[in-house]
């Protein structure tokens, strides 16, 4: 009974908790990912920044490409830093119409997509959802 209860209460089809997360984060030229590795400091022996550090964030996640992490799932309690850099703001000018010359200011856009198991009418099914 014990058992049961540790293995359910891990499980993702529990209420809030969503499994095949990916995180995917755009951001304007001139700014780039952190993703340089994590050294140990000092000489304690656990040490969990270089094992939770993966393409520029810190979290339970893995770097597929460059600005994508995928997880094996995640809560409302689940934590995620992205550590970004800035090497310098280019002068990116458009013609906008009735306004003439814009500068564009520096954007940042961050997709969080997740499977999670909802239930209609007695029948449970999965359904992927994008925030």
């Amino acid at each position: 009974e014990s058992l049961k209860k540790e293995i359910l209460a891990r499980a993702p089809w529990q209420r809030g908790v969503v499994f095949g997360p990916r995180l995917r984060s755009r951001i304007s030229p001139g700014f780039g990912l952190e993703d340089s590795p994590v050294e140990k400091v000092g000489r304690s022996k656990l040490q969990l920044a270089p094992y939770l550090s993966s393409g520029g964030l810190s979290g339970p996640a893995g770097k597929v490409d460059k600005g994508l992490w995928m997880m094996g799932c995640s809560d409302s309690h689940t934590s995620m830093v992205i550590d970004y850099q800035v090497f310098g703001t280019p002068d990116m000018v458009v013609t906008a119409d009735g306004l003439g010359q814009v500068a564009l200011k520096p954007v940042l856009q961050i997709c969080f997509a997740y499977t999670t198991v909802e239930e209609q009418d007695g029948e449970h099914y999965t359904v992927r959802k994008m925030v």
